[in-house]
């Protein structure tokens, strides 16, 4: 009898793909269009200073009508935030340009990238044939930018968080997640970059978890120590 091949997760942005040139880049590119300038390292610190706190990306109370306008009021709230004090004489135009940018339109330039290695390391674990899966905290455009990377055809399932209303590291996403994909904790792997979302979350289902550390900043973690990859290529050692 074959030995069962290992279902793996992936986290989505920080490990499987990112911002080109980072967040403030494309923020401050986009504002300098309408007459707003501020330095690409500013508005990179801002956004993140203000995505950690604000809610996460799900919704459970808001139905399915309403979902796609509920995120786009959560967008909204979070750029106004990051350029609190700008001066723009069309923020409505200005906020829904920035919008569509990083909605993965096949239209336009997307300012989504893959990491240099994510389509060996996709190719070679089909070629295997795991069955593999995203699980991210996103909103209900995962699956539009995915396909933008062109890299749908790889995954078994995509589960975001917008779309379950519920977040990471909340370990019913985890569960939701394997069941779709009919697979146990035990014959699943779940990659990500974050250890308090992804981890944390991961191993309170039962799956084993995998920190990527792309800088290195993680090594001194005691509680990762031996699950750390530099690279994604590197998961070959726990499959």
């Amino acid at each position: 009898m074959s030995e069962k091949k290992k279902t793996i997760f992936f986290d989505a942005v920080g490990t499987l793909f990112e911002v080109d040139r980072g967040v403030g880049f494309q923020y401050s590119h986009i504002a300098l269009k309408f007459g707003v300038r501020h330095a690409p390292a500013l508005l990179d610190q801002r956004f993140y200073e203000v995505f950690k706190r604000r809610p996460p990306l799900d919704f459970p109370d808001v139905p399915g009508s309403q979902l796609l306008k509920t995120e786009k009021e959560w967008w909204r709230g979070l750029v106004e935030d990051v350029f609190q004090g700008s001066v723009f004489s069309d923020f409505d135009s200005f906020f829904e340009t920035l919008y569509s940018f990083f909605s993965g339109n096949a239209s336009e330039v997307s300012p989504w990238i893959l990491f240099p290695e994510t389509i060996e390391v996709l190719t070679q674990l089909s070629r295997l044939e795991h069955p593999l899966g995203i699980i991210s905290n996103f909103d209900s455009r995962l699956e539009q930018v995915v396909a933008s990377l062109g890299i749908t055809p790889f995954f078994k399932t995509i589960t975001c968080s917008a779309l379950e209303g519920i977040a990471k590291p909340n370990r019913e996403i985890f569960t939701r997640a394997m069941k779709k994909a009919g697979c146990l904790p035990s014959d699943a792997i779940y990659i990500g970059n974050d250890p308090d979302q992804d981890g944390v979350g991961a191993t309170s289902a039962g799956i084993p978890f995998v920190l990527i550390d792309r800088n290195g900043s993680r090594k001194g973690d005691a509680e990762q120590k031996g699950n750390v990859i530099a690279d994604l290529r590197e998961i070959s050692r726990y499959i």
